[in-house]
């Protein structure tokens, strides 16, 4: 994960090191968990903490990625879903703690979309009524809505198909819903801000494995 600064795009090829010393770590630690483990969660020259949220995000990432062999999912595009994991889980954690989304992640996110999916989710009019829409939206509540969120669900619309992308979006304000609720009832104080992209990574997991059944509802089905 990414500290909160401008991003140099020399990160992407350069060795991987530590934020404290500068350090290059070593390949062990770079596994998944394991590294973080073997090194006990600090670095192994400065011996400054590693920040515990680089382990969360690895094995939140690891459960979602053995979920498809746990649960059974409705829409069978692999490609899709893990490329939606991937970059959602740490884009998630990263709104959670500092309430912003990174432009980079959001145009690597879409430019491998696309390429993944080959355009084949892109409806030009659908998109482009959904994107005006979204903006129309902010316009009105731009006080109480993120313009990072907003970039967010635009790039989903263009790599997910419409209906897909309706429903991801439903049920992110269904579980946001919920989850005021349950911090209203243990929570004696108030609070200003909700990151909005752990309930999109939550509506888009309940998506893929509920799709059909959702479908079916939507269009009269079960009534």
């Amino acid at each position: 994960m990414l500290e909160e600064k401008e991003f140099d795009f020399k990160f992407m090829i350069r060795r991987s090191k530590c934020n404290q010393c500068s350090a290059s770590i070593c390949t062990i630690a770079l596994i998944p968990i394991l590294g973080f483990l073997f090194s006990r969660g600090k670095c192994r020259k400065c011996h400054e903490p590693i920040p515990f949220t680089y382990f969360y995000n690895e094995l939140l990432l690891s459960i979602i990625f053995i979920l498809p062999i746990l649960v059974y999912i409705q829409f069978r595009d692999f490609n899709l879903y893990y490329l939606l994991m991937i970059f959602l889980v740490p884009l998630a954690i990263y709104d959670a703690i500092y309430f912003k989304i990174p432009n980079f992640l959001l145009s690597v996110l879409l430019i491998t979309g696309l390429y993944l999916t080959n355009f084949n989710y892109i409806n030009l009019f659908d998109d482009l009524v959904i994107i005006l829409l979204i903006h129309f939206i902010y316009y009105l509540f731009q006080n109480q809505i993120g313009y990072g969120d907003i970039k967010l669900l635009c790039v989903l619309t263009l790599i997910t198909p419409t209906l897909m992308f309706s429903f991801i979006v439903l049920l992110s304000y269904i579980v946001g819903g919920f989850y005021v609720i349950i911090v209203e009832l243990i929570k004696t104080t108030n609070y200003r801000k909700l990151p909005y992209v752990p309930f999109i990574v939550t509506s888009t997991i309940l998506t893929f494995i509920s799709y059909d059944d959702l479908t079916t509802i939507y269009f009269g089905g079960f009534l």
